[in-house]
Formats: C-alpha cells, structure tokens, sequence
C-alpha cells in the first residue's frame, strides 16, 4: 500500500508541473508568433511595394569570346546618344496683300507700308501719285486724293518745274485727257485739259476722289549727261488744305532714279526706294515740297 501511494504522490507531482510548463510554453510560443507577423500599422505605413523590374534580356548584348591572343573586349556601359532630330523650317505660306496697282505693300514696293504713311491719299489721308513713265517721256498719272474735311469744289493747278533745278526753267508742264470720278463716277469737267489753274465742282460733298491724267512738258534733256538721259518734274494737280501729305511712286523700267530737291536735309533729297521699274519716295513728302524729279532713260540711249 505503502508503494501503491508513493507511486501516485509522484505522479500527480508531475501531472502540476506540466500543467505548469506546458501553458508556459504555449504562451512564449505565441509571443514568438505574434513577434514574427506585421502588424496593420506597419503595413499601411510601408505600403505597397514597387515590383522589382525585371531586365530585359533582348536589350544584353552576349558576351563576345575574344580571339585567342586579342585583347578583351569590354562593352560600354554607357548607351550611345540618340540624334537629336533638326526641326525643319516651315516657309510662310502667307502671301503679301495686293495693293491695287499691282505690287505688294512694304519696302521695295509702290503699295503701302503700314506705319510708315505711304498709305496717304489710300488708306490715309493725304495725295498719292501714281506715275508710269514711256520712254518717249510722256507720263500718265493716277492721283488718287483722301481728305479729313469733305470739300464740294476742286482746286487743280498744273504744277511749276522750275524749283526743280535750273534744267527745268524752260519747262511748260501741261495737261491732258483729264479725268475726275468721285466714288467711280466721272464728273463733269468744262476742259479735260489745263495749262493753269482749274476749279471742280463736285455733284456733292466728299473727302476722296480720283484724277487721271497725261502730264505733258514735263521732261527735259538732262544736260551734260549721256545721250538718252532726260528729267522729269512731277507734283500733284490737287491743292487741298496745307499740311496735306503727299506720297509719289512711280512703275517702268524708264525711271532710274528719284530725287526729292525740295527737302531740306541734303541727306533726303535723294529720296527714292525701291528697285528700277519700281521705286517709291521713302517718307510721304510735305505738301510744300512735294516736287520730286524722276531720272529717266528715254527711247534710242542705247
């Protein structure tokens, strides 16, 4: 009985302390486990993270197996640059505006500059002549007139040469064919030629108007000079109100030159712009010197 009572003594000393251990060991395993996974927080902190790219093997070039004796190869790291392509210019498409008498406007033209004035007597006010000159010397002109203040009568006066210079002294300017039309109507006229002083009256008030007209008298023999070489005098027929700016511009390949004598800087009085055949004054011209003297090559210069 005696050892029948030991023996269960001892076993139920070790059924307590495994009761006592075996808890024990499941609570550092747990701790273990707990320690071991992330906690929410860590992971809404990290995030989600990037794949990690794989390399592209089709871009890896193969080792290359140098020949027995050569020198290794060892391949750039760094990848040649990729030409930079040159934008090709595109040419402007945009075509300079006629101007009506069958150039452009601008430099080196007889239409008009903007900002410049040379729209006097079209866009702007002021008196615009426009001269073509044969080589026979007889020059037709278009005068085209735009005012401020509306006027119902016209002042025409044939213009004097002689401040052209001492080779018009003998000049006797003239008129013919002369034509007045106000909104493209042609207005009644007592003489379609004039040697003086002519005075218009208009069906009505207006502040444009066009003259056409042959001027005639007014090329002289420009002597000494080479034979063929001639001058030509030419001013408006129109006498609007003083301070009216005038711009001259002249066609055929007759004209070689312009000269404006009336100006007072000397650096002006050679005044023209433009190219043979073409050729304007540079600036719109005061009305008080608006004189300006075309060198010209007439027929048989050779």
């Amino acid at each position: 009985m005696s050892t029948h009572g030991g023996e269960s003594g001892q076993w139920r000393r070790y059924r307590h302390a495994a009761g006592v251990v075996v808890p024990a060991l499941l609570v550092v395993l747990a701790l273990w486990l707990w320690g071991r996974t992330p906690s929410s927080s860590s992971l809404a902190a990290d995030g989600p993270r990037p794949a990690t790219p794989v390399a592209d093997r089709s871009a890896t070039p193969f080792p290359t197996v140098p020949p027995v004796g050569a020198a290794p190869v060892t391949p750039s790291s760094t990848p040649a640059a990729a030409p930079t392509a040159t934008p090709t210019a595109t040419p402007s498409t945009t075509a300079s505006e006629p101007d009506g008498t069958g150039g452009t406007g601008g430099t080196g033209g007889t239409g008009d500059a903007g900002g410049t004035g040379l729209g006097a007597g079209r866009s702007e006010p002021g008196i615009r002549l426009d001269a073509t000159t044969a080589t026979d010397g007889a020059v037709t002109v278009t005068e085209r007139v735009r005012l401020v203040s509306a006027v119902d009568v016209l002042r025409l006066a044939v213009p004097n040469l002689t401040a052209g210079g001492p080779a018009f002294a003998a000049a006797r300017p003239g008129v013919r064919d002369l034509r007045v039309t106000v909104g493209g109507r042609d207005v009644p006229l007592a003489a379609s030629g004039a040697d003086g002083l002519q005075l218009v009256a208009l069906p009505a008030s207006t502040t444009a108007y066009e003259l056409r007209y042959v001027l005639t008298g007014a090329t002289v023999r420009s002597v000494p000079s080479r034979p063929g070489r001639a001058l030509t005098g030419l001013a408006p027929l129109s006498r609007p109100e003083a301070g009216t700016p005038v711009v001259v511009a002249t066609t055929g390949s007759a004209v070689l030159n312009l000269t404006c004598p009336l100006l007072a800087d000397a650096e002006d009085v050679t005044c023209s712009d433009g190219i043979r055949g073409r050729m304007t004054v540079r600036a719109p011209l005061p009305d008080d010197a608006a004189l300006v003297v075309l060198q010209v090559e007439l027929a048989g210069s050779g």
